[in-house]
């Protein structure tokens, strides 16, 4: 169940929910459910990242993964590396953007490659 803390009601219930857990010593998880990047924000990325595909002869897989991600916001994306015999490289989805990372990763003057 998603609560939002910002309704007294909803909040009362979640903290209930919560002692309630607590009583039964349950394994619980509490995450923070931040807002996704927007619709426009989306279609603009889409739009910025075909139109760079068109002019380049990228596809656009290549220009997301490659340069979009790679390239032009690493520190965005980058995850680290993983596994113990084999290090391999982690890149986060453009979907698991919240909107203000989103903001930062499609603005012209944040990214400027050199």
């Amino acid at each position: 169940m998603i609560y939002q803390t910002e309704n007294a009601l909803q909040r009362h219930r979640a903290i209930d929910k919560f002692k309630k857990l607590l009583e039964k010593k349950a394994t619980i998880e509490i995450i923070e459910k931040k807002p996704k990047r927007t619709y426009k924000q989306n279609r603009y990325l889409h739009l910025i990242l075909g139109f760079f595909s068109l002019e380049t002869g990228y596809t656009l897989e290549e220009t997301k993964q490659e340069i979009f991600k790679k390239i032009v916001n690493p520190s965005l994306f980058y995850e680290g590396e993983v596994g113990e015999i084999v290090s391999i490289q982690r890149w986060r989805s453009s979907a698991s953007l919240n909107t203000s990372e989103m903001t930062i990763a499609i603005e012209l003057k944040n990214n400027q490659i050199v």
